[in-house]
């Protein structure tokens, strides 16, 4: 793509179809800005560009060059929240939506590029000042309030005194529900989906606009799709990523074999991916059509085409007893 063709896309992110880790981080900043930009948020809050551009600059500078949590991931899952949620943001509250974003943009802000569980086993000293509960996530909320603080930093001056307190009773919440690894966290993000959208309940918009509750059940579930929102791009997309992932770990695992991890990804796919995306689906006032389902089927086959090659055999058939999001 041109740079041209490519300046002009920023524009419109729910066009944007490309890779973000192919964009400057420049590029990064325009493309976010945009995204706040066309939500609103900046309008009804009274957020100036310099403001958003100095603080999307800030928390894109603070992420680390990792492979895989980086800035351009982070980029990656504000824009497939804001895609997710594009149907609804005219009518969601600026609060909720400005919330959900900038959850979306901070959740992995500072990651150190190693798993919770090797930070807890470490007794890293991120591990031990949250007690080893999603040491990551925590340090990157702390990082970001940090961020919104400073002097400067404009972004949560106009907030009245009500939507400063969902902010801070939420913003915690969104990010701390990406941990895939904590079981507690996981459980009680499937509950609440199960309880608020369980049967067919909650398809209907009208439903959820006097609901609070619900609407959070979705928002956790729409940030928990946009942080792996790479399973529904292109398989070519996904497959770089997916290296950029192994590399990654087995940075950190000089243990990690390939085969071991493309049947990990195999299965997260088939027993994760695949039945949360299911359920997102079935919200028919999302923006999740069939091209999801359609490219996460193709980059399934990708891997077992990856590990075909690896084991010189069939792609592995193994199944895991219970679906998590079944």
């Amino acid at each position: 793509m041109s740079e041209t063709k490519t300046d002009s896309i920023l524009q419109r992110p729910l066009e944007f179809a490309g890779d973000p880790a192919d964009l400057s981080t420049q590029q990064l900043v325009e493309l976010s800005g945009n995204i706040f930009r066309q939500s609103k948020v900046t309008k009804v809050f009274n957020i100036d560009g310099a403001a958003l551009n100095k603080l999307l600059s800030e928390v894109f500078k603070h992420h680390r060059q990792n492979d895989y949590h980086n800035h351009s991931h982070a980029c990656h899952v504000l824009l497939n929240t804001f895609r997710f949620l594009s149907p609804i943001i005219p009518t969601i509250p600026p609060i909720e939506t400005l919330t959900v974003l900038l959850s979306a943009l901070c959740h992995d802000l500072d990651h150190a590029g190693v798993p919770n569980a090797s930070l807890v086993s470490q007794k890293a000293d991120v591990a031990i000042k949250y007690d080893g509960v999603s040491p990551l996530e925590n340090h990157s909320v702390d990082e970001a309030f940090n961020f919104f603080q400073a002097d400067g930093m404009k972004v949560l001056d106009n907030l009245n005194e009500s939507d400063k307190a969902f902010f801070t009773a939420n913003f915690r919440d969104l990010i701390l529900a990406t941990d895939l690894g904590n079981a507690a966290k996981g459980a009680e993000t499937k509950e609440q989906w199960s309880s608020h959208f369980g049967n067919g309940r909650g398809s209907c918009w009208a439903e959820l606009q006097h609901q609070l509750p619900r609407r959070l059940a979705m928002y956790r579930l729409v940030l928990l799709a946009a942080d792996i929102g790479i399973v529904c791009e292109t398989p070519q997309v996904y497959v770089n990523w997916v290296a950029r992932l192994f590399k990654e770990m087995s940075a950190s695992d000089p243990k990690l074999e390939l085969v071991g991890f493309y049947t990990g990804q195999s299965k997260f796919l088939d027993f994760y991916a695949q039945p949360m995306y299911e359920k997102l689906v079935s919200v028919e006032f999302l923006n999740f059509a069939g091209v999801h389902s359609t490219r996460l089927k193709a980059n399934r086959a990708a891997i077992g085409i990856h590990l075909a090659a690896l084991t010189n055999q069939s792609a592995s058939q193994d199944h895991l007893d219970v679906k998590l999001w079944s």
